[in-house]
């Protein structure tokens, strides 16, 4: 009877380290999928929001698909693009930023706050931009993908973000929209290794340009048929005609050079600074 007692207690003891298992798996996919500054408030307090006067990028590792189909090395793709996630990763825990999944595949879209009680911290989103550019632009170097088409670039734009969590049968997941929108499209005509920031978005940088680890270069139009005859994107060979279509936008176009140190140094120090 005590041997039963022993097996039955054993299995239970089994049973109750599987779900906590789960539950840590659940919590930490929650966590994942949400910003931290909502967990800590906690979900069922959450009001979706109107944010405004925030900046969005749309961040983007563009010709992936096409390298493969070119003959690229696929192990050399994959890993590429999984330091490209473990980077963002390591951005969001160490900053507090939060990325959210675009529409597009390996776009992913960033905010300066997520919410009305934080403060729209601009300059270090566009600190955090050109540092993951640099250092992914090295790796597609160090990993000899150099001539493969592949390109890191980003759009950011100011405006009015919209926040809201929708509930599915496995999970919870924060949403942004608005002016992440102008920032996909303003990414989309952005070239290898380029920063497309617009008029609106400088105008909220509070901090000295000295502070900031570029210059701002020249404003130019993007969309527009001059730009459709003259500018190439890398893996592209024009733009669509379509470009036209969308209306035209005013940027600063911000080449990003690659970093000299290695980037296992570089992730490693990785910080953007805070105000």
């Amino acid at each position: 009877m005590e041997k039963i007692n022993e097996a039955q207690t054993d299995k239970v003891r089994g049973k109750l380290g599987e779900l906590q298992a789960e539950v840590r798996k659940l919590t930490e996919l929650r966590h994942h999928s949400i910003p931290r500054v909502i967990m800590k408030s906690g979900l069922e307090s959450f009001v979706p929001e109107q944010l405004s006067n925030t900046a969005a990028a749309a961040l983007e590792l563009a010709g992936l698909s096409k390298a493969v189909a070119e003959g690229a090395d696929v192990n050399k793709i994959f890993k590429l693009e999984t330091k490209f996630r473990n980077y963002l990763d390591h951005l969001a825990i160490r900053n507090g930023f939060f990325f959210g999944t675009s529409t597009r595949r390996f776009c992913y879209l960033v905010c300066s706050r997520v919410s009305n009680v934080a403060q729209s911290d601009v300059a270090g989103l566009l600190q955090m931009l050109y540092q993951l550019i640099q250092l992914v632009g090295r790796n597609i170097r160090e990993d000899g993908l150099t001539g493969a088409g592949l390109m890191m670039r980003t759009g950011v734009h100011v405006g009015t973000v919209n926040t809201s969590i929708i509930d599915t049968d496995e999970n919870s997941k924060f949403y942004f929209s608005g002016t992440t929108e102008k920032a996909e499209k303003l990414c989309s005509f952005a070239g290898e290794n380029e920063m497309l920031i617009t008029h609106e978005c400088r105008s909220q940088v509070i901090v000295s340009d000295a502070e900031l680890p570029f210059e701002w270069g020249r404003k130019e139009q993007y969309g527009t048929s001059q730009q459709q005859r003259n500018r190439t994107l890398g893996f592209m060979s024009m733009l669509s005609s379509k470009a036209t279509d969308q209306g035209v936008m005013e940027a600063y176009c911000i080449k990003v050079p690659l970093i000299e140190e290695s980037t296992e140094e570089k992730v490693h120090n990785l910080r953007v600074p805070r105000k």
